[in-house]
């Protein structure tokens, strides 16, 4: 926080603030109970949205043959280092999304599974 004073930027000091108010909030909903569930909901909601993050900037790059590079490194790596079927980008948000369904008792409301939390 010292820094951001310093660099007169104090105004990120609120985002940080409200950042670990937000993960000391999920840490304490996911240690409340049924804990292993909800990490893996968090977990994998996480990593989801990570990953379309990626894909988004992928897609909207404006350098083509560096968009280009970083996804077929990616991939490479997905190949590398992942599960059998997991080759692209779009195999590892379908992993990961079949992952994050599966940790909700009734896995037919999709609209509530949009929130890690609901349960």
């Amino acid at each position: 926080m010292d820094l951001l004073i310093c660099e007169h930027k104090e105004s990120e000091m609120n985002i940080l603030l409200r950042s670990f108010v937000e993960e000391y909030l999920y840490i304490k909903f996911i240690l409340e109970k049924d804990s292993v569930r909800r990490g893996n909901a968090y977990y994998f909601s996480n990593k989801v949205t990570g990953l379309k993050k990626v894909r988004v900037y992928l897609e909207n790059a404006n350098d083509v043959e560096t968009a280009t590079r970083l996804r077929n490194s990616i991939e490479k790596e997905l190949q590398k280092n992942n599960h059998k079927d997991v080759n692209t980008l779009e195999d590892e948000i379908s992993f990961y999304n079949e992952k994050y369904s599966t940790v909700f008792f009734d896995r037919s409301k999709e609209k509530e599974r949009y929130y890690w939390f609901n349960h």
